[in-house]
This record gives C-alpha cells, sequence and structure tokens, in this order.
C-alpha cells in the first residue's frame, strides 16, 4: 500500500516539475535578454534543448552494466549481478551529479553582481530541465525519475546557498548534491529490498 502511494506521488509531482522547469528557463532567458546577456540565453538553450540528445549516449555504460547483470541473474550468480547493479546505479549517479553541477557552478560563475538573480533562475531550470526531458519518455521506470527529482532538490539547494551569499565552488557543490542523491538513491534500494522481501499474506 504504501509503495503505491509513494510511487504515485514519485509520478504525480514529475510533470508539474517539468513545467515549471521550463517555465523557469523561460522567465529566466527572457529576463537575460532583457539585460542583454545574450550568451547565457544561448547557453540555457543549447543546454536545454539540444544536449538532452546527448544523455541515451552518455549512459550507455550503465546499460552495459545493467545487460551483465541480467546474465549473472539469470546464471544464477546473484553476487556479481547485485555488483552490476550496483556500479550501474553508482554510474548514473555520477553522471547526473557532473551533468547538474557542471552546467550549475560553470553558469552562476559567469554571473555579475547586476544578472546573479537571472541567471540563478536560468541555470538552475537549464541543470535539471534535460534530466526531466529525457526521463519522460520512460516515466514508468520510478527509480530514474526519484533520482530526476531529487537532482531537482539538489539544485535547489545549491541555489539556496547561493542566496545566503555562499558562492560555492565545484568540488564542494558536487560534494553537496551526490551526497543528496546518493543517500536517496540508498534510501530507496533498502525500501524497495524490503518490499520485494515482504511476505505476502496468503487467503484467509
Amino acid at each position: 500500500m504504501k509503495d503505491g502511494i509513494i510511487k504515485r506521488i514519485v509520478s504525480f509531482l514529475f510533470m508539474p516539475l517539468l513545467y515549471i522547469n521550463l517555465a523557469g528557463l523561460a522567465a529566466g532567458a527572457v529576463w537575460l535578454a532583457a539585460l542583454s546577456q545574450w550568451q547565457f540565453v544561448g547557453f540555457g538553450v543549447v543546454i536545454a534543448f539540444f544536449l538532452p540528445q546527448l544523455i541515451p549516449v552518455l549512459l550507455m555504460p550503465a546499460g552495459i552494466l545493467s545487460h551483465f547483470m541480467s546474465l549473472h541473474q539469470s546464471a544464477g550468480r546473484q553476487g556479481k549481478a547485485q555488483a552490476m547493479f550496483i556500479l550501474s546505479v553508482a554510474y548514473i549517479l555520477l553522471f547526473m551529479t557532473l551533468w547538474c553541477v557542471s552546467i550549475f557552478v560553470y553558469a552562476m560563475g559567469g554571473a555579475g553582481p547586476g544578472t546573479r538573480w537571472a541567471v540563478l533562475l536560468c541555470a538552475s531550470a537549464a541543470a535539471v530541465l534535460p534530466l526531466f526531458l529525457w526521463s519522460s519518455h520512460d516515466r514508468g521506470n520510478i527509480f530514474i525519475i526519484t533520482m530526476v527529482e531529487m537532482a531537482q532538490a539538489g539544485i535547489l539547494l545549491l541555489g539556496a546557498v547561493r542566496l545566503w551569499g555562499i558562492a560555492l565552488s565545484f568540488w564542494p557543490s558536487f560534494a553537496v548534491f551526490g551526497g543528496l542523491l546518493a543517500l536517496a538513491a540508498l534510501i530507496q534500494a533498502v525500501y524497495e529490498e524490503k518490499v520485494m522481501n515482504k511476505p505476502v499474506a496468503g487467503p484467509h
């Protein structure tokens, strides 16, 4: 029951968050255009609408690891299958962390005193919108959707830190964002294992 509720909540939040990021990117682009910051406008548009095509290619190693996991499962080698699963998840988390943090930190590094708020809005949306657009093609994959939504939370956290006047460099941002994703993945994995191992009640 609880498993179904959590999945429904995750699925329900996905499309509103996607549209919020689209609106945020559009608002940020208009704001930056009004400030004649065309390099940021072009950066946001390219990142959000052209680079998502690269995500499946960049995630191919995770797919290869998942294939080997299936082979090991079929052969009854559960230990090796679990190792392939851990490596596949670790690669996905590493990719998402590098992707989001690189875009966010790079964009914010070029923001001046008069453009900080507009760049923050555009950079926050541009960092996660490609992940939302990519994962929208497979909304049945609850694990990926959950990680994308946690990436949204990570970007909001980095944005809040910026608003507090703390400009984290790449590696501290990487540690904060990656740690949040890793914690979320661990909690989800433990929860899924408990659900899978829960005994099914027999007929009375």
